[in-house]
């Protein structure tokens, strides 16, 4: 039966990755800097330490396992049906086991062949494809998973957006992200799927390394209006 995902908390300079009430993970930023110390100097410090943590640009790639195993296994079922039902005409039997044949070959595809990251976590934001979300849209987020039995089925990263935002459309199937607007609201939501999840990751340290690096943006932003006050 689904289940979901119990986060444990993740403490950084300022900033708290927590479960969420729903079995989820779902950061909870008490303050996107550190509190002020009274030294600048200290402050600067320990600004640039959070700043660390979210450079470069980290790939997030789905975990193509579950559903392409599920397709291989309906084409071995086809290629069953092919050899095994005898009332099958000759053009019959050749369709369905190249049918077969063709849903297997895909299904193996995607798993041994090369993929493609889901969205990428960068210094500017979280990057769809060719759409650019930037950290300063993104007001919070949750990662929750979703479980069959016990076993992993999706994990979902909600990317929740501030007032007056508009996120573009994201180009994916819909099963793999969408936009959405909250009802009676302006606000709206960007959803991407994992289908299992995030190759390397679970779930908690997905919802780890987008808070990293989203603190990281709210970090750059103060050593710079700190560096424009002189005060670093």
């Amino acid at each position: 039966m689904p289940g979901g995902c119990e986060g444990q908390a993740v403490k950084m300079d300022g900033a708290e990755v927590t479960g969420s009430q729903r079995g989820g993970v779902r950061p909870r930023h008490r303050e996107a800097v550190p509190p002020r110390p009274e030294d600048p100097r200290e402050r600067a410090a320990q600004l640039r330490k959070i700043a660390a943590l979210g450079r470069g640009r980290l790939e997030v790639m789905p975990q193509a396992i579950a559903l392409p195993l599920m397709f291989m296994l309906l084409g071995g079922g086809m290629l069953y049906a092919g050899v095994s039902l005898p009332m099958l005409s000759v053009t019959g039997v050749l369709m369905i086991l190249g049918a077969g044949a063709l849903v297997i070959v895909l299904g193996a595809w995607t798993i041994f062949g090369p993929g493609e990251a889901r969205f990428s976590l960068s210094e500017e934001g979280v990057q769809v494809g060719k759409v650019l979300l930037p950290w300063g849209a993104i007001r919070d987020f949750s990662v929750t998973e979703q479980r069959w039995f016990g076993v992993t089925t999706r994990t979902t990263v909600l990317l929740r957006h501030v007032d007056g935002f508009t996120p573009p459309k994201l180009g994916l199937f819909f099963l793999f992200g969408r936009r959405s607007r909250r009802r009676r609201s302006t606000r709206y939501d960007t959803r991407l799927m994992l289908h299992v999840g995030a190759k390397g990751m679970d779930c908690e340290k997905l919802a780890q390394r987008i808070g990293e690096f989203r603190a990281a943006a709210h970090a750059r932003e103060e050593i710079a209006r700190l560096s424009g006050d002189g005060r670093s």
